[in-house]
């Protein structure tokens, strides 16, 4: 999960989301396996819904996880492109298992731009930006 160390003053901020497309079209999170489109804000998650078996399977709960309390009813973007595509490449090559819906294709590059009590930080050695409304965009190449 991100490490977030840094509250921003910025109203919003346009990055990069990995997303799985479900067949409905729906954008819903890899780590945690809710549908972002069916949210205003971003809820706080008290159950995981794995997407694939590429993130830890306690993640909310596991100290080897890296869960965050900054990042209850946060989401993130990469601030580069990139970075954002690097994550594919290793969900794709790493996961054992995707469920059938969200077959290896649906996992995606979307544009995104997070806002409301938002922090930057970190993903590994990867920056982002975190907020409690996410508005994603047009998948990239």
């Amino acid at each position: 999960m991100c490490d977030l160390t840094k509250s921003l003053k910025k109203k919003n901020f346009k990055g990069y989301k990995v997303v799985a497309e479900g067949k409905d079209g729906k954008n819903y999170s890899v780590a945690m396996g809710f549908c972002y489109d069916d949210f205003d804000q971003i809820p706080g998650i008290s159950k995981q819904k794995r997407i694939s078996n590429f993130f830890h399977k306690h993640i909310l709960s596991s100290r080897m996880s890296g869960f965050s309390l900054d990042m209850v009813g946060r989401t993130a973007v990469f601030v580069y492109a990139r970075d954002a595509a690097d994550l594919v490449r290793r969900i794709n090559e790493d996961s054992q298992y995707i469920k059938p819906e969200f077959c290896k294709k649906r996992i995606k590059v979307k544009q995104a731009t997070v806002s409301k009590a938002m922090m930057s930080g970190e993903y590994g050695d990867r920056e982002v930006v975190a907020g409690r409304k996410i508005k994603i965009g047009e998948e990239i190449n």
